[in-house]
């Protein structure tokens, strides 16, 4: 990314909703496209997948940024996590998710340290699409304990929390490509919160 003097500088770390599926680009480059006056916006090419995932993959996403001048980080990992495979509950479970969120966090205050950190909650998924097949299912109920873990740990650390989960509440069928990735619509409205969140 190019830009000014004073452009700053922001890394945006997280799954599908933010670096795009095959149906969809995420909201990340949109947030691109709308700060590109005002900041030069990072993204990793991988998705941050799930927590372990984050954790064991961050140093080789950031090796070529600008560590000591990045001004802003805004990670998320929530909807591997609380992926159910084969009817036997989250691939994460719940305690070992929020010890995992604090490890990624103290991460990322060692390799940004001038950087603010933000946590951005999960979005809603359309519950009642849910695949027919139990082998592989998201809902609701299990993202909204999962988000109030992360809010509760996140206020702990004192990091601010951009919550897009209760964005996406408002969304219908006609903001999805699928049960669980927003289309433009939908991601745009993420990414204009994300942009407001971030008041630059």
């Amino acid at each position: 990314p190019g830009g000014g003097q004073s452009m700053k500088n922001i890394l945006l770390i997280g799954d599908s909703i933010l670096v795009g599926s095959n149906q969809t680009s995420g909201y990340g480059t949109i947030v691109r496209d709308m700060l590109k006056d005002k900041a030069n916006v990072y993204i990793p090419l991988d998705n941050a997948r799930y927590t372990m995932y984050t954790l064991r993959n961050l140093a080789g996403w950031i090796d070529a940024m600008p560590r000591e001048k990045m001004d802003i980080v805004q990670w998320n990992n929530l909807e591997w996590d609380i992926g159910e495979f084969y009817q036997d509950g989250p691939l994460t479970p719940l305690p070992f998710y929020v010890d995992t969120l604090r490890r990624i966090y103290q991460r990322i205050r060692l390799f940004f340290p001038n950087a603010e950190i933000i946590y951005a909650t999960g979005t809603k998924v359309i519950d009642e699409k849910s695949p027919v097949d139990p082998n592989f299912e998201r809902h609701n109920s299990v993202i909204e304990i999962y988000n109030q873990a992360a809010a509760e740990l996140m206020a702990e650390l004192n990091v601010r929390v951009n919550d897009l989960y209760k964005i996406s509440e408002a969304f219908n069928e006609e903001y999805y490509s699928d049960w669980v990735h927003p289309n433009y619509l939908g991601s745009r409205l993420l990414a204009e919160q994300v942009v407001r969140f971030l008041k630059l």
